[in-house]
């Protein structure tokens, strides 16, 4: 439907709709691919209403069937005041504001329930008259595997224009693509559908307000259905049986029942057509052949006897000239007469596609085909020549018959596949457009899109060329993809082995092409800066691009920073650079994008982002160290800490440092390379008792750096200690001390107690001299200082004066016996004196006897002083080879 704002007379507006028990059969036409086996091609071409006022309001009419009263015409899903007619027709007045602008509107039907239902999705243009005609060209991406045969329709009911095509794969061989409403598309969604898929359509075949697809394979001689599930994806497949070589295929209802039907065509000679009824819940009863005499490649159904059942028209396999179009009418329950050739059919070359609509305007279906070129060999020295290529317009009687064909031709060495019928200057009147593949013409190598502007009278101007990629498309299909009212084109490029889709927008547009898509980094240290890489954003559109914004979006944007020359707008053909930097805060793969917002189709495009952080990343291991109980003031055995370089960058070691009580021999270098590890020694050096702790800690270039290692230990130790730490005494007491010995930090070693520091004719006595400590209890050690009494005592060892000793001792000896012999004598009594002479000598000869006699000595005992006592306590660890020592000090005064 179109209708043209800005003029001055109205008339009604007339579509087509399948309900949910009803189906206004699609017109079709088939172009095929080059080398390839024939594909499907969807078209609803409409009869162009004529123009209407802009800004007015208008009676919109609709004509189906299924419609019931309280059926309503929703407008972009809003319903409009609706009036039913009749089963087969609805108006709906469509307020001034719908049309004020030039835009491309959804239509459809809702019936109410019981029954409800919602029909199939017909796009209603409104645009104003173009006086010339141009287009902006995006690929679509990505490229595939031989694009075949486009389909355009609302998978998803979002009210735009999504695409569906398929491929040489014979896997996911079906591509679906949702539009975005701006002429771009998302990315693709595959689905299989046979080994060998050549031709497709749409419809809604269970019924459900949802389109489905059936996809023909001439290989498997299968038509699959993949159910819709109305979000624009789609079930796996169903396949249905056909007869050999399936090619061609048509959805309409033609027996009258509201449930889809299939027609699909044989590539074999003599194949004819076969006849799938369809049962409205996606599977179709076994086929029926007819016209078996024929073989039938491309398809288009439509009342052409004006008879209220439905027709088929196709196009013959057989190649080269005399080709012709058969003719199979209706009888209105799902079966057909014989085929009648159609007088006057294009022979010059092979059909490639088939469509219908009306032409001239007389209610009268006409037929379309377009050819391809035909290679003529002439006898040396006439040189061959390609002939044929272009367009066939057969003006319909009305009856079923057609009148003799009339050729608008290409250029020389082009053959015309895709063919689109629709009004793409928005003057009311029904044009073509033939997508050409250049297949004989040495220059220009590209292909071309042609447009054949209408007359209004069925005839046609001459084409209007724009140029394809190389070597040219082989499918083509019409639509409004960016929703501004002006028809579109979408061409499929599958003479090469792997191509776009080439969306072809009308109008002088800007567009942001940006080189390249993607950027990845090389592996940068995190938190370093890489090099800058370029994107090259280009214009190659006709018309200034409005750059809005650059920024960094995505899951990482941060690490992403970008700086540009762009400004706020790009001349046509004009280029400028967007430098990009990537510094990673973390390891591992990092994404984001640059958007670019501005006034192109497309927008925000989206330049992906991606890069590596490497780093050095450091293992401990152990994570914490907990020394043994050690001596305070002694170190003992090292205790080791592996690190270890798990990242993917070398670490740079500046320090390894241990805290106070804590000492660290370092094995390290001052880098370690990736997955190297080294050895640290840690040691403890308690200064005090009890539980220490501390920390090694590691500098280095590592994301988490420093690193640290918790350490602890105890540090053992035991004091002494005394209630009584002096004491006075006389010579010859004992002074006696209770010593105490308190372990601290869980001693429980041996301690030997030795005494020093005690005066002369003293004596110091520890008991016991050895205690074993059990790292809690407090021993006792008594020390007992026992001194020496002066006294007149003999000596220890006799003392003879020299005069006694040898001759002199022999001498004095004698002479004592003279003088006691003498007294004897002169005493008064002789017995008396006797005795005494006998006593000297009994004197003198035990003296002799004896050796003499000795020296009394005076003993003074233990000096009187203030004395210092020293009780040393040692333990000695053999674990560790250390040594304890505590003093204590006494004080002994001896008076």
């Amino acid at each position: 439907m179109r209708f043209m704002p800005g003029t001055s007379d109205a008339r009604r507006c007339s579509s087509g709709f399948r309900c949910a028990a009803c189906f206004l059969f699609v017109l079709f036409s088939s172009p095929p691919a080059l080398g390839e086996n024939p594909v499907p091609f969807v078209n609803e071409p409409l009869v162009p209403d004529a123009a209407l006022p802009g800004g007015v309001a208008f009676t919109l009419t609709v004509n189906g069937t299924g419609f019931v009263s309280g059926s309503v015409v929703n407008w972009n899903a809003a319903p409009l005041a609706t009036t039913f007619v009749s089963g087969s027709q609805l108006t709906a007045i469509v307020p001034a504001a719908n049309v004020a602008a030039s835009t491309t509107a959804s239509v459809a039907v809702s019936n109410p329930p019981p029954g409800g239902g919602v029909s199939n999705v017909e796009f209603f243009v409104v645009s104003s008259p173009a006086t010339t005609i141009t287009f902006t060209q995006l690929s679509l991406n990505p490229a595939v595997l031989s694009p075949l045969g486009l389909i355009t329709a609302d998978f998803n009911g979002d009210g735009k224009l999504d695409l569906a095509y398929l491929t040489n794969a014979t896997t996911n061989n079906v591509i679906v693509q949702l539009g975005n409403g701006d002429g771009t598309f998302q990315p693709p969604l595959t689905y299989s559908a046979g080994t060998t898929p050549v031709q497709m359509v749409a419809a809604d075949f269970n019924g459900d307000g949802k389109l489905d697809l059936a996809v023909v394979d001439e290989d498997d001689n299968t038509v699959s259905v993949l159910l819709g599930n109305g979000d624009g994806t789609f079930q796996p497949q169903l396949t249905v049986a056909t007869g050999p070589n399936p090619s061609g295929i048509v959805a309409a209802d033609f027996n009258g029942d509201g449930k889809l039907d299939l027609a699909v065509g044989s590539d074999t000679p003599d194949g004819g057509v076969f006849i799938l009824l369809g049962n409205g819940d996606g599977t179709f009863q076994p086929y029926v052949t007819y016209g078996t005499s024929t073989c039938a490649t491309y398809m288009a159904g439509g009342d052409f006897s004006q008879k209220g059942k439905l027709d088929l028209v196709y196009a013959d396999c057989v190649e080269g000239e005399g080709q012709g179009l058969w003719f199979l009418q209706g009888n209105g329950d799902g079966s057909f007469q014989p085929p009648v050739s159609i007088s006057g059919s294009p022979s010059s070359g092979v059909i490639a596609s088939v469509m219908t609509a009306d032409l001239n305007g007389d209610g009268r279906l006409d037929l379309i085909t377009a050819d391809l070129s035909a290679w003529i060999s002439r006898l040396p020295p006439l040189p061959g020549e390609w002939i044929g290529a272009g367009a066939w317009v057969s003006l319909g009687n009305g009856d079923g018959t057609f009148q003799p064909p009339v050729q608008y031709a290409m250029a020389t060495g082009y053959s015309s596949f895709g063919l689109a019928v629709q009004d793409f200057n928005a003057d009311g009147i029904l044009d073509l457009a033939l997508a050409n593949l250049n297949i004989g013409n040495p220059s220009p190598s590209d292909g071309t899109l042609a447009i054949l502007l209408g007359s209004g009278d069925g005839t046609f101007q001459n084409p209007i060329d724009f140029p394809t990629p190389s070597p040219g498309g082989a499918s083509l299909v019409a639509g409004d993809f960016n929703g501004d009212g002006k028809m579109d084109f979408a061409v499929a490029i599958n003479s090469v082995s792997n191509a776009p889709v080439i969306v072809f927008l009308q109008g002088q547009l800007p567009i942001a092409s940006a080189s390249p898509t993607s950027i990845t980094f090389t592996q940068t240290a995190v938190d370093n800066t890489s090099q800058p890489q370029t994107i090259s954003l280009t214009n190659p559109g006709a018309a200034t691009l409005t750059l809005i914004s650059v920024g960094i979006t995505g899951a990482d944007a941060g690490d992403f920073a970008q700086t540009n020359n762009c400004g706020s707008t790009l001349a046509p053909n004009a280029s400028c650079g967007i430098n990009v930097t990537f510094t990673p805060t973390a390891r591992g793969t990092r994404t984001a994008a640059v958007s670019l917002v501005d006034n192109a189709s497309g927008s925000p495009q989206s330049i992906a982002l991606s890069g590596t952080g490497v780093a050095p990343v450091v293992n401990l291991s152990p994570s914490s160290l907990t020394f043994p109980g050690q001596f305070v003031g002694t170190t003992g055995l090292p205790e080791n800490v592996t690190l270890t370089n798990n990242g993917d960058a070398p670490l740079s070691i500046s320090s390894i440092q241990a805290s106070a009580q804590f000492a660290a021999s370092n094995g390290c270098t001052t880098s370690l390379a990736a997955g190297v590890g080294c050895t640290i020694s840690v040691f403890f050096d308690p200064s005090a008792a009890g539980t220490q702790t501390g920390t090694l800690t590691i500098t280095d270039n590592a994301p988490d750096s420093p690193q640290t290692v918790q350490l602890s230990g105890v540090g053992m130790d035991f004091q002494m200690s005394s209630s009584t730490t002096s004491q006075t005494l006389t010579a010859g007491q004992t002074a006696t001390y209770s010593l105490t010995l308190a372990p601290e930090g869980g001693l429980n070693q041996m301690v030997s107690l030795k005494c020093s520091g005690t005066p002369s004719l003293s004596a110091c006595t520890l008991t016991p001299s050895q205690v074993t400590l059990n790292g809690t209890a407090s021993t006792t050690v008594a020390v007992a200082v026992t001194t020496t009494a002066g006294s007149l005592a003999p000596p220890w060892k006799r003392v003879l004066p020299p005069s006694l000793t040898g001759l002199g001792r022999m001498f004095w000896l004698y002479a004592f016996l003279g003088l006691a012999s003498v007294a004897a004598l002169a005493g008064a009594r002789q017995r008396r004196a006797a005795y005494l002479l006998g006593a000297c000598l009994l004197l003198v000869m035990l003296w002799s006897a004896c050796g003499g006699g000795a020296q009394v000595i005076h003993t003074p005992g233990t000096p009187a002083g203030t004395y210092t006592l020293d009780v040393t306590a040692t333990v000695t660890s053999a674990a560790t080879s250390s040594t304890l020592t505590h003093d204590f000090k006494f004080m002994l005064t001896v008076d």
